[in-house]
């Protein structure tokens, strides 16, 4: 009996401090409800569809390198033009032809591209920047794959933001692949060596599910990367096309040409970093006389700069050049190139006179005598305000994603990508 009453004792003892611990200790969170995000990225990658008249323009960088699109359609009448660091190319998708331009370095080339098996590639690339439905719905299918696989983990903040001039809510979401399945890993073109992880932002239109802005970062082989994607206009409705020009120049030629090019310079951003990748940018320079492209040379810009002044004889350089002592170098390199000590004038750390005196100095011919059998004669140096012809092509816009694959293995269009906007694909001109 006294055992039954103590156990009755206890019992009720257990029921007191369990209710204690019900009312008194914090409840356990609640999951994060992450539903809205979801729902807001699943709608961007269904943006486009059936549009068939708009004009859209955004800007592409991979790792620091910008490619610009501005695209206008106008059924299936379309027109793009596709501005990098080293050139500008138009293509004029018509009815019954296909004109493809390019301008580069300074003169521009143009010439009917169809049915020419050299270009189809490129041309198929080009086609994939606008809206087409069936890649849209490839996307709406993998952007939900993700999401019900449990591969996207989106947040459930939701940040309202301005990109230019367009408002937008900002969702910061993360795509880990790390557990994917051998099937799953192959759906989403998943490697043994690719990276597992991205972290991304994207700021979308609640209305109509436009992103304004993509933001991606991951990391492969140790080097971080970073892409981006920016949405600079966008107007539906059926706009006014421009006309293509008439034939000139050799444009595929050209073409050639520039593709090695520019797949050495993407290569510097893609493959280095640091002052490695700035070495990079800068050596292209030098070797193409493009003063442009030191921009893209980092805290090797004014360097690079100077080293290009004796080949193009450029008076505009020094100008542009920021750091002073580099300023000074810059005169120095005019006055040796021109063989005009005027530029000395210009030179403010006194100790580097000297030396601007002495490259200035007129060069002397060599095996020259004059009439009377004297020293030889000094030959004639150009006008200080002389300038010789600068093969440099400054673009507007300076450029993207994908760079390695670059055209070959051309991409979706950025704009509809499934899984990260397609900002680890091959978007990249």
């Amino acid at each position: 009996m006294e055992y039954q009453h103590k156990l009755i004792l206890v019992s009720a003892v257990l029921v007191v401090i369990a209710l204690y611990l019900v009312f008194t200790m914090p409840a356990p969170p609640a999951g994060a409800d992450n539903s809205q995000a979801e729902a807001l990225l699943l709608k961007s990658a269904g943006f486009g569809k059936g549009l068939l008249n708009y004009t859209y323009a955004y800007s592409d960088v991979s790792d620091g390198y910008k490619t610009t699109y501005a695209l206008i359609a106008a059924g299936e009448t379309r027109y793009i033009e596709i501005t990098n660091p080293l050139s500008t190319k138009k293509v004029y998708l018509l009815a019954n032809d296909t004109i493809f331009c390019i301008k580069y370095p300074i003169n521009e080339s143009c010439v009917s591209v169809q049915n020419n098996s050299e270009m189809q590639n490129y041309i198929a690339f080009v086609e994939s920047k606008f809206f087409n439905d069936s890649n849209i719905l490839k996307a709406e299918s993998s952007m939900d794959a993700l999401v019900s696989r449990g591969y996207l983990h989106a947040e459930a903040g939701i940040t309202d933001k301005t990109v230019g001039n367009a408002a937008c809510s900002q969702v910061a979401y993360t795509i880990d692949y790390s557990n994917a399945t051998v099937q799953d890993a192959a759906l989403f073109g998943i490697g043994a060596q690719s990276p597992k992880v991205y972290n991304l932002t994207r700021c979308i239109d609640n209305s109509s599910g436009l992103a304004y802005e993509t933001m991606l970062a991951y990391t492969d082989n140790s080097i971080r990367h970073s892409k981006s994607m920016v949405v600079s206009a966008f107007r539906e409705g059926a706009p006014s096309m421009p006309q293509p020009p008439e034939s000139s120049g050799d444009a595929i030629g050209v073409f050639r040409k520039e593709r090695e090019q520019q797949v050495a310079l993407a290569t510097c951003h893609t493959d280095k970093q640091g002052e490695e990748r700035e070495k990079c940018v800068a050596d292209i320079a030098l070797n193409l006389k493009r003063k442009d492209i030191c921009e893209l040379a980092g805290a090797r810009r004014d360097r690079c700069l100077i080293s290009i002044v004796p080949l193009t004889k450029d008076q505009t350089i020094c100008t542009a050049v920021t750091a002073a002592s580099y300023k000074d170098d810059c005169f120095i390199e005019l006055a040796g190139a021109y063989k005009n000590s005027s530029y000395c004038a210009n030179v403010l750390d006194a100790s580097k006179l000297a030396a601007c005196q002495e490259a200035a100095a007129p060069r002397v011919a060599q095996n020259e005598t004059d009439d009377t059998g004297g020293e030889s004669a000094p030959i004639d140096a150009p006008a200080g305000n002389e300038s010789a012809g600068n093969a440099t092509s400054k673009n507007d816009e300076v450029d993207a994603l994908g760079l390695l694959n670059y055209i070959e293995n051309y991409g979706k269009n950025t704009s509809n990508s499934s899984a990260s906007g397609n900002m680890t694909g091959n978007s990249t001109e």
